[in-house]
């Protein structure tokens, strides 16, 4: 990626894509990847092992990176842990009926808040 020449990059950090190191026939060998070191929400480290984080030989492990898409796919044990400490510090009412129909979670019912709504 290129940034427009009126970013301020003085104080840019960033950590380049990583190519998946599998068969170049696979299917994901279109993907940007990064490994991850930590994963943190709202300032709050989330506790995962490493060993789920990093991009392996084998093409396991790492984190997608997909542009086009509105939502992201990680690990269950991930995700779950991800999602708790998010949860966490959310104060919102779930919607329950949402998340069961829709299949994504979590979802919140922020219709009072949104004037005001603040996440982490």
């Amino acid at each position: 990626m290129q940034l427009d020449a009126l970013v301020d990059e003085s104080n840019l950090e960033f950590t380049s894509f990583l190519k998946n190191p599998i068969s170049e026939n696979m299917p994901f060998q279109f993907y940007y990847y990064l490994g991850l070191r930590k994963i943190t929400v709202g300032g709050k480290k989330v506790k995962i092992p490493y060993e789920l984080l990093k991009l392996e030989p084998s093409g396991n492990g790492g984190c997608i990176i997909e542009f086009g898409t509105t939502f992201i796919f990680m690990e269950k044990e991930i995700f779950d842990r991800v999602a708790e400490k998010f949860e966490a510090q959310v104060r919102l009412k779930r919607e329950k009926g949402i998340e069961e129909r829709g299949g994504l979670r979590p979802c919140y019912d922020v219709a009072k808040e949104c004037e005001k709504l603040t996440l982490p």
